[in-house]
């Protein structure tokens, strides 16, 4: 493997961890956006299709968009809209300090969503307080993606991972070859898979995978425990 010099962080699941609480209020908002949108149908039924189209396509925005036609756009200024007001994060010292310890490299950061939202739950994290001996977007992040806003699509759509593989060398300075950029993520399917597909370096951050799989080439069941790993490299 080639020496890592930059990462590209996954934020939802990743960086953070969602609660229970989190979870009743993504129930919650997923029942008044059918509810609003698929007036004609029960609330069983709308979930059924909501459900099936989720597994289909590994996300809960595509899937509302398909049952209900609307736009991924307009189906995500919905949800932002009303997960701003009931989102809540702490920051958290652990993780700004394991990107502190890691200014050799770096970092850019795409999150399924709105770039605006993307921006405030870095900034609830504490992230934006950390500083690196050269100019940043937001904290440790050169570059800060909600994939609605700047790609018009959501992960894991490879369309993306082509765009970021275009852009790449104006964020990572050096850049040889696409392992020597690290793609970060909590979910196979929806960030690994896309990003080993072009041949970047992968890591899986938690337990939810099989342990043998040609999409994952480091894990960790942290973050943290992968900032420790980082600054060796």
């Amino acid at each position: 493997m080639r020496k890592i010099k930059g990462v590209v962080w996954d934020v939802d699941g990743t960086l953070y961890r969602s609660t229970p609480e989190i979870e009743h209020i993504y129930k919650e908002i997923y029942t008044k956006f059918l509810e609003e949108y698929l007036p004609n149908k029960s609330i069983s039924e709308a979930f059924y299709l909501f459900e099936k189209h989720k597994r289909e396509y590994k996300s809960s925005t595509k899937a509302l968009s398909k049952v209900t036609n609307l736009s991924i756009i307009e189906v995500t200024q919905f949800l932002e809209k009303y997960l701003k007001k009931q989102r809540r994060l702490q920051q958290d010292s652990r993780l700004t300090k394991t990107f502190q310890n890691l200014p050799h490299l770096r970092h850019l950061a795409l999150r399924n969503g709105g770039r605006e939202e993307t921006l405030h739950i870095l900034k609830m994290l504490g992230l934006e307080n950390v500083r690196y001996p050269y100019p940043t977007e937001l904290g440790p992040f050169i570059k800060v993606w909600g994939s609605v806003d700047d790609f018009s699509a959501l992960k894991p759509d490879y369309s993306i991972f082509k765009d970021i593989e275009m852009q790449l060398e104006k964020y990572v300075q050096n850049l040889r070859d696409n392992s020597e950029v690290l793609f970060v993520g909590d979910r196979v399917e929806v960030e690994l898979k896309p990003a080993k597909r072009l041949g970047f370096t992968t890591c899986l951050i938690g337990n939810n995978s099989p342990l043998l799989s040609p999409y994952i080439d480091l894990r960790f069941t942290t973050v943290y425990s992968l900032g420790d790993y980082l600054k060796r490299v």
